[in-house]
């Protein structure tokens, strides 16, 4: 009997409380500077991907890594002779990242760059892709695979653009690609979000919903829409669809955002939601769903008036409506606007854009925790919900056509001489309350892992790999115990979280 309880003492580990830090950070160099996208790496920090403007000539892209705290650890300057406009950034599988965006030939013919970097944010591979002579915009990169890598955006074909999805190696070697015919409108923003199950939803496109699989069959494409053009589209958590859209585009009140729902198999919306903001354009950002079936919606008002920017972040329930809208200025601008949102692995969200106007904006990235939270500057936004309709819009074909592998193109590194100004930080406190001790035992184990607590009543217990990948979820109201015996081997993250969403705790173990 000794031995055990002496077994046990030595095994049982008391998880800190942990707090979602927030914080808003500005990033410059001489200059105009844009943030772009941002993602959280294998690190649990945050590489922020944006472009400099020099002498309103001169465009490269830029990086930067910052804690989750909101320090600055590392950044650099990449780019060519001539401009490049980045747009979207992943991490790899084995631990470095991809980037693509726009690169100018000339001043009327853009051709996709694509790049494979380090995490010293070194250049490994830089391919210059395209169609000659058309405009072709790389506008969104993921990895379906370790080594496989899906980057949508538009390309110029035979004349017009085609919404456009090309499969590269890890040598950046093309693997196949897919076409769509242009309808009612060519756009440069085309994008395919991924949906998490081998298939993508087009955006941009004037049909609410086209959706087809990695071998570039359709499987799905609505003869309607509810706004002007889509902006985002995600699976949701019912095996339906919910679709972001600018609307009303033109109305002398204002555009509006909507989110529509539809369901997995019928051609009919299931509801349709309309965001209006007084004497604003609200033009639609991106959305994600929560592990609550919540909605988190970003978007931009313009005033009616100044055409000044405000960065808005929408949270909703699973039908849409209204839990809480805020916006985001630093008070010392009167610009701001996000341009990327993912969500963290402590339960919040990260963000960035720009703050300022002109030749002196900056880089704005900020980190709100799961109530929108930042710090600083997160102020109420009145927002007005109306209902909308489905209108008929013009379905896409498949095209077919060749992408090449352009002439290669020397890349030159510099020193980007950025300064990071704390606007505001909250960093959360990693500390132990007695009265809300966190046993988990065995660590390691192998079957089961024991959680004791006082807190445990209608909390939820999250596992994550060590990449970020969500491995299961259990509720912990009068359970104690999570069967982890189906793991696979290795370090782990649990993550304990309340009704509210709140990250009460979060601690590694291991399955052996």
């Amino acid at each position: 009997m000794k031995k055990i309880i002496l077994l046990l003492t030595t095994t049982l580990i008391s998880l800190n409380l942990l707090a979602q830090s927030t914080f808003q950070l500005s990033i410059s160099a001489t200059g105009s500077d844009v943030g772009v996208a941002v993602i959280e790496n294998n690190a649990n920090n945050f590489v922020v991907l944006g472009y400099n403007i020099f002498n309103n000539v001169n465009y490269d892209f830029t990086l930067a890594e910052i804690t989750n705290n909101g320090a600055l650890l590392k950044h650099k300057k990449i780019g060519t002779s001539a401009l490049e406009v980045p747009y979207s950034i992943c991490k790899t599988f084995d631990g470095n990242y991809i980037v693509c965006g726009a690169y100018a030939v000339t001043t009327s013919d853009f051709d996709w760059f694509v790049t494979k970097l380090d995490t010293g944010f070194n250049t490994i591979w830089f391919k210059h892709v395209g169609a000659t002579g058309g405009n072709d915009y790389a506008n969104k990169v993921i990895e379906l695979d370790p080594g496989k890598y899906a980057i949508s955006g538009t390309m110029g074909l035979s004349g017009s653009a085609k919404p456009t999805i090309v499969y590269f190696d890890d040598n950046g070697t093309i693997l196949s690609e897919v076409h769509l015919n242009t309808n009612q409108f060519a756009s440069p923003n085309y994008k395919a979000s991924y949906l998490n199950d081998g298939t993508f939803g087009f955006c941009n496109l004037t049909n609410a919903i086209c959706i087809f699989d990695s071998t570039g069959s359709i499987l799905r494409n609505e003869p309607s829409n509810f706004g002007i053009f889509t902006r985002d589209i995600l699976k949701n958590s019912s095996n339906g669809y919910s679709v972001l859209a600018a609307s009303d585009y033109g109305s002398l009140q204002g555009g509006t955002t909507s989110l529509a729902f539809y369901d997995s198999v019928g051609s009919n919306s299931i509801s349709i939601k309309k965001y209006k903001s007084i004497a604003n354009d609200l033009a639609p950002g991106f959305v994600i769903q929560d592990d609550f079936n919540n909605y988190y919606i970003t978007a931009n008002a313009s005033s009616l008036s100044t055409g000044n920017l405000t960065g808005v972040i929408i949270k909703t329930d699973s039908i849409g409506n209204i839990i809480w809208s805020k916006k985001y200025t630093p008070t010392t601008s009167t610009y701001s606007a996000f341009n990327d949102m993912q969500p963290t692995s402590d339960g919040g969200y990260i963000l960035t854009g720009y703050t300022g106007s002109g030749s002196s904006q900056n880089i704005f990235t900020i980190k709100i925790d799961s109530s929108g939270n930042s710090a600083c500057n997160a102020v109420n936004y009145p927002l007005t919900t109306l209902s909308g309709s489905s209108i008929s819009a013009t379905t896409h074909s498949l095209f077919s056509g060749t992408t090449a592998i352009l002439s290669p193109v020397s890349v030159t590194f510099g020193a980007y001489f950025s300064n990071l100004t704390t606007i505001c930080t909250s960093v959360g406190l990693d500390h132990i309350e007695n009265s809300l001790d966190v046993l988990i035992y065995p660590n390691p184990a192998s079957q089961k892992l024991n959680i004791e607590s006082k807190i445990l009543d209608a909390t939820y217990a999250t596992i994550y790999s060590v990449d970020g990948k969500k491995i299961l979820r259990q509720e912990l109201k009068n359970i104690n115990a999570i069967d982890i015996s189906n793991l696979v081997n290795g370090i782990y993250l649990l993550q304990i979280t309340n009704n509210q969403q709140e990250v009460l705790l979060t601690k590694k173990f291991a399955k052996e």
